[in-house]
């Protein structure tokens, strides 16, 4: 049996951002412990720090390239401008104020993320069991493995269609864990499997369009924690 592994690398898998972005947080840290340790005084310091977000947030447009990335960083912008403002006294805002703004950015960014790839073609997917972890990403997967196990799935304001519809189980029973955070499963499985949905959610839901075949069908139990995000579960 294979297992796959996939961890999804987005927003800073281009070398040049990696490093540009390093050195932002090296001299970031070292401005810190040296005004820690009293060496140098940096009273502009604790004023001018959403410069760093600022920076990064032009770096991930500069390096977007074909990738998508660009969305991701103007939320870093959006929020670096934010906090800026409020540390130059320009606006009177607090974080307790801004949070829906930084909500709504991210939202923003989702929808253009998938706007943008909806036409592309779905992943196929090695190994009989998934491992994945998601951040800001809008992702299209399939298998076709003739014995999947389930595995997890834990997403971050992402969106996943994973398409099971070529796939068997191997045996009678696999478990499927699903953690979402602001995110949307989208799970499509053959008409000849039941699926079975235990779901701890919190501002979330669940949508199970799949019929109910015989009791002796291949069982798929899909454990489902979502906040704020939703599960689609269909033929």
């Amino acid at each position: 049996m294979q297992s796959l592994q996939l961890r999804h690398e987005n927003q800073g898998s281009h070398p040049a951002y990696r490093i540009f972005f390093g050195l932002v947080i090296v001299a970031a840290g070292t401005a810190a412990l040296l005004g820690q340790l009293r060496l140098i005084e940096l009273p502009a310091l604790h004023q001018f720090w959403p410069l760093a977000l600022l920076l990064g947030g032009l770096a991930r447009l500069a390096f977007a390239g074909k990738a998508g990335n660009g969305w991701v960083g103007a939320v870093l912008i959006a929020v670096g401008g934010v906090l800026m403002a409020r540390n130059l006294g320009i606006a009177d805002i607090t974080m307790r104020d801004a949070w829906p703004a930084f909500v709504i950015a991210a939202g923003v960014a989702l929808v253009m993320r998938g706007l943008s790839s909806q036409h592309a073609g779905a992943v196929l997917l090695p190994g009989d069991r998934l491992d994945l972890d998601a951040r800001f990403s809008n992702l299209r997967q399939r298998s076709e493995s003739r014995s999947f196990r389930g595995g997890r799935i834990e997403l971050g304001f992402s969106n996943l269609e994973l398409d099971l519809t070529d796939a068997a189980l191997d045996g009678h029973e696999a478990v499927l864990d699903f953690d979402g955070h602001c995110s949307s499963l989208t799970l499509i499985v053959p008409k000849g499997w039941q699926v079975a949905v235990e779901l701890d959610a919190l501002l979330g839901s669940v949508i199970n369009r799949t019929t109910s075949p015989a009791a002796t069908a291949p069982r798929l139990v899909l454990r489902a924690r979502t906040r704020f995000g939703s599960v689609e579960v269909r033929h």
